[in-house]
This record gives C-alpha cells, sequence and structure tokens, in this order.
C-alpha cells in the first residue's frame, strides 16, 4: 500500500512533530507511544492538494485512538500517487491535523506519583506511571556507571521485601544505552479483581524499597527512578 520511502519519511517527520507538539523530546520512545500506519481499512481523502488518512496511535496505557494525518509533495504531480512512490525529506511533507490530542498526551506522560529528591526520605527522583500495574518496568538512571556492588545491593532490597511483606518476581537489572532497568512482576496479585486499593499496595512497596535504597550509600548513586 505504501512505498518503503514514504513509511520512512512519515514515521521520522510525524516523531519529530509529535515530540515537540506535546513539548517533551524523546517520548516516542520513552512512554511507548506507537503509530499504525498500516490498518487495511485505511483510506485516502484528497482535498485542497493535500492527502488525509487516519491513523491509529497507541500508548503506555494500551489505548488507541484515530487520528488523522495529512501530507503533500510539491515534487509529484499526481497526487493519488504519492504514497506509492519513492520519496524523501525534500519531496514530501508530512503533519498531524487538528484533531491530534495535544493536551491527552501531555497528561499521559506526568507521572501518576511523583516524588522529588528529598521527599520522603528519597534522595534521588522517584517517578511512577501506574498505567501498566501489575507487571512493571523500573528504570535507573545514575550519576556515574555502576558498580556491579551496586546494582546488587538494589537487587538486594527487592529481596529482602520479598520475604518480609509481598511476593512478586523480579528480574536482573540490564543495561541499554547507559540506563538500567528491571522487570517486576507482582504475581501474588488477584487479576480479577485487581483494584485502586491493590495499587496503592505494592506502590507503597517499591517506594519503601527506595527509601531504604537512600539510606544506603547506593542512594547517593542513583540520579532517578522511573516506573512504566
Amino acid at each position: 500500500m505504501f512505498s518503503n520511502s514514504f513509511i520512512i519519511e512519515l514515521e521520522s517527520q510525524l516523531k519529530e512533530q509529535f515530540e515537540r507538539t506535546i513539548e517533551c523530546p524523546g517520548a516516542v520512545d520513552e512512554f511507548g507511544f506507537f503509530m499504525n500506519v498500516k490498518q487495511p481499512d485505511s483510506s485516502i481523502v484528497k482535498r485542497n492538494g493535500y492527502s488525509f488518512m487516519e491513523v491509529n496511535i497507541y500508548d503506555l496505557r494500551s489505548f488507541s485512538k484515530r487520528v488523522t494525518i495529512c501530507w503533500k509533495s510539491d515534487s509529484i504531480p499526481n497526487l493519488a500517487s504519492v504514497h506509492i512512490s519513492e520519496v524523501n525529506s525534500k519531496t514530501i511533507q508530512f503533519a498531524w491535523t487538528s484533531d491530534f490530542p495535544t493536551e491527552e498526551y501531555k497528561s499521559v506522560i506526568i507521572p501518576q506519583v511523583k516524588k522529588i529528591k528529598g521527599e520522603e526520605g528519597l534522595a534521588f527522583d522517584l517517578n511512577l506511571y501506574l498505567y501498566t500495574f501489575p507487571d512493571v518496568y523500573l528504570k535507573y538512571q545514575f550519576v556515574s556507571p555502576p558498580d556491579e556492588q551496586t546494582l546488587q545491593s538494589i537487587k538486594a532490597e527487592f529481596k529482602k521485601m520479598n520475604k518480609r511483606k509481598h511476593k512478586f518476581y523480579f528480574s536482573e537489572l540490564t543495561n541499554f544505552e547507559g540506563s538500567y532497568s528491571m522487570t517486576v512482576d507482582f504475581d501474588s496479585i488477584d487479576y480479577d479483581n485487581f483494584d485502586r486499593i491493590e495499587v496503592k499496595k505494592y506502590v507503597e512497596c517499591l517506594i519503601e524499597i527506595h527509601r531504604k535504597l537512600s539510606k544506603s550509600k547506593v542512594g547517593k548513586k542513583i540520579k532517578s527512578v522511573t516506573l512504566i
């Protein structure tokens, strides 16, 4: 339905505009925004020299929203063939249209729980996005690259909490492009009856773990922790 170069330009230009519009560089990758432009029911409408099409945008809430995009090309006179032609950034221009949900997506990237350094005994910022509970992903930013002892100390606090209060699975801390991450699966949760009370309980559990880390030497080495 689309040429490869058309898809490449579409994704590149709209990603840059997406992040500029919601005023958050890196938001598409950081918060898992995903645009599906290959739906079989996508129809292209041509009007006033532009082509318009609806796409699905998915976000970290696992919600999808139909949003309209448009494009034009001054280099390809036949508007009907632009999307199957070879294009580049100089021969085609993409844009979001008036139904882009700017304020909604700005709200999505605001953490539901935000603790700043010094608050509640924390030695670093703690940002919690609760959309993905009960299976969550923790990302650690360090002041400088951590050694193995630091990583094991973090894991040790999770082990202590696991034995003392709650039962959950947690992975090793893995390094990807300078950020260290781990997954946490609260497998003791009753999925059928999972509610706000359960979320609050496990949020308090995570805060307690990081409060204890803040009191140790490790706390000074952590810059921030984000749960997505």
